[in-house]
């Protein structure tokens, strides 16, 4: 049997090249987004708030093919409606719940 570091040394290269792979695609997911967006406000202000929301609407839209789960917590946390709970967290059960019922 293989020690935990021996483990994690083979595993290590994968994990980096996967990460890296997911980076890319977000990364050109943002730059996207960012190019209908936009910028030409002081950084910090609302009206650069308001510029990274419109960017996080619509990144969560391109993302739900790759990442549902990803979408789905940004999506509650940009549109679900006032709560003292997480909306991250609720959109994400919310939409497990949806793929549950759609399996069925």
């Amino acid at each position: 049997m293989a020690s935990i570091k021996e483990l994690k040394r083979r595993i290590e290269p994968v994990t980096r090249r996967t990460t890296a792979y997911y980076d890319a695609i977000l990364a050109d997911m943002i730059v996207r987004g960012a190019a209908q967006v936009p910028f030409n406000n002081r950084p910090g202000s609302h009206e650069r708030l308001r510029s990274l929301y419109l960017l996080l609407a619509a990144i969560s839209a391109r993302m739900s093919l790759e990442f549902p789960h990803v979408s789905a917590a940004l999506d509650g946390a940009l549109f679900d409606p006032a709560t003292t709970g997480n909306p991250a967290s609720e959109g994400i059960a919310r939409h497990l719940q949806q793929e549950q019922e759609v399996a069925r």
